[in-house]
């Protein structure tokens, strides 16, 4: 069938080979000089462990942010002393992580009535370069509705940390979305 095809359609019995430049994608490396990871507690240990090792491996500052969700109908001003004791709490946990791992570290407690609102202004406004968020659905792309919001509407590279129950951080447990301006991949 060969010998037929190459008689047909004249084909030379030996091919040409041209040699042709083309362009190979450049990787920069990425900067992340400030990381967000806003905290709910729970779950939020493991997050800010991950954190942790991102802001080491970068030589990064981390700004821990926990919301203390005051409902509409109450004042801004109401004093919600067991909220406050409880975002103290976790941030001491967090500040004890961050110095067993070496990093700098920012804390922060905000009164807000919108969690999202909240976590998104304050990574426009302190110009992160990068976001940790954690995760307490069991499947790797199933997080939860604020998650998903603050994914799509984030304006830098996203760390996702899905919770798995164990207190050391596995690391196929997450997920690194960058965002779409990122020259990460030009």
């Amino acid at each position: 069938m060969h010998k037929y095809q190459k008689n047909k359609y004249d084909i030379p019995p030996v091919g040409q080979l041209t040699k042709e430049n083309i362009e190979m994608c450049i990787l920069h490396p990425m900067r992340l000089e400030r990381i967000l990871v806003p905290t709910r507690g729970g779950i939020s240990s493991q997050t800010i462990r991950f954190a942790c090792e991102i802001a080491k491996a970068y030589n990064s500052i981390l700004s821990v942010l926990h919301v203390v969700h005051i409902p509409f109908f109450m004042p801004l001003n109401t004093s919600v002393l067991q909220r406050e004791a409880f975002s103290e709490d976790v941030l001491t946990r967090a500040k004890d992580i961050g110095s067993e791992y070496g990093v700098k570290m920012e804390l922060k407690i905000v009164r807000s009535r919108s969690i999202y609102r909240t976590i998104y202004s304050e990574l426009i406004n302190g110009k992160y370069d990068a976001l940790v968020i954690g995760s307490s659905v069991e499947t790797l792309i199933g997080v939860g509705k604020l998650a998903k919001k603050i994914i799509k509407e984030a304006t830098c590279p996203v760390f996702v940390s899905r919770a798995n129950g164990k207190e050391k951080p596995n690391p196929s447990n997450y997920l690194f979305l960058p965002d779409k301006n990122s020259s990460f991949f030009s």
